[in-house]
């Protein structure tokens, strides 16, 4: 398994453990950093939780692709985004 930890002032302020899942392309670091910002700016009361649920989404659809197969994944994510 894996876990995501924010950490803010020396606090862990949120963590949620994912299962690893072998033959994922790089990126999803970078890609889970933009989403948990986008939700956090746009005021998601658990930011973490959101980006996680939207990279998992892109995951599903990616494991042994060369690449994130992120548009593939835009509307659903567009539409979890949406209240």
């Amino acid at each position: 398994d894996l876990a995501n930890i924010l950490v803010y002032n020396g606090a862990i302020t949120a963590a949620r453990q994912v299962p690893y899942r072998a033959g994922v392309p790089k990126g999803t670091g970078d890609l889970l950093s933009a989403l948990y910002l986008g939700h956090l700016l746009a005021g998601a009361p658990r930011p973490l939780d959101a980006a996680i649920d939207d990279l998992t989404a892109v995951v599903d659809v990616s494991v042994h692709a060369e690449e994130l197969r992120l548009v593939a994944c835009l509307p659903a994510i567009a539409r979890r985004a949406r209240p």
